[in-house]
């Protein structure tokens, strides 16, 4: 299956596979099942599918977010 052909079938999609739901975070196959067996990430199990919506990968990634770290100042008057 083609890039394009995989896209296309991801937009109309709600339910995920492995390896749609990698396409649509951008990440590889083998890291999302990492995330799944370490379980970083939710998930539906179905018989032998490993399913994820795209509501709970939206969720996901606005839980990875990672503020910037704040400069720290120092006041170096008294020395």
């Amino acid at each position: 299956m083609n890039s394009e052909k995989l896209n296309e079938n991801t937009k109309e999609k709600r339910v995920l596979d492995s390896v749609e739901a990698a396409e649509y975070l951008g990440i590889s196959y083998w890291l999302i099942r990492k995330l799944v067996r370490e379980k970083k990430i939710p998930y539906y199990k179905i018989e032998s599918k490993t399913l994820f919506t795209k509501e709970i990968l939206d969720k996901y990634i606005q839980d990875s977010l990672e503020e910037p770290k704040k400069k720290v100042k120092y006041d170096f008057s008294n020395f």
